[in-house]
């Protein structure tokens, strides 16, 4: 390690904190701007789950859902909690609202 005086700043060359400041504004601020479409899966997993009672609403935000986590994880390169998440929810929402319109058509089948 070089301890040469760099003279801009007034201290050592070993404490700038360049590479800090170089992983901070190229990497993490550049994966930040594309964390949009995990915020937007999971919002839209949860929506389906609130809306499981109207069953097809449900099954189309599910697999909304599950399209923008492809895609945040497409972007990112890795799933992110966010987008881990709203995929796994998406599942479960995909799950119920079929569940709920096979039994729809089950109860009209049978009682109508």
């Amino acid at each position: 390690m070089s301890t040469e005086f760099n003279e801009k700043s007034g201290v050592g060359a070993e404490d700038t904190g360049d590479d800090v400041n170089y992983v901070y504004k190229n990497v993490m601020q550049d994966k930040q701007q594309k964390r949009t479409w995990s915020v937007i899966s999971l919002a839209l997993a949860i929506l389906s789950i609130l809306l499981v009672y109207f069953s097809w609403v449900g099954l189309i935000l599910s697999l909304a859902a599950g399209v923008c986590a492809v895609i945040s994880r497409k972007n990112l390169e890795y799933f992110d909690k966010p987008s881990l998440f709203g995929l796994i929810i998406a599942i479960f929402g995909v799950v119920f609202s079929l569940s709920g319109i096979i039994f729809a058509d089950v109860i009209k089948t049978f009682f109508m």
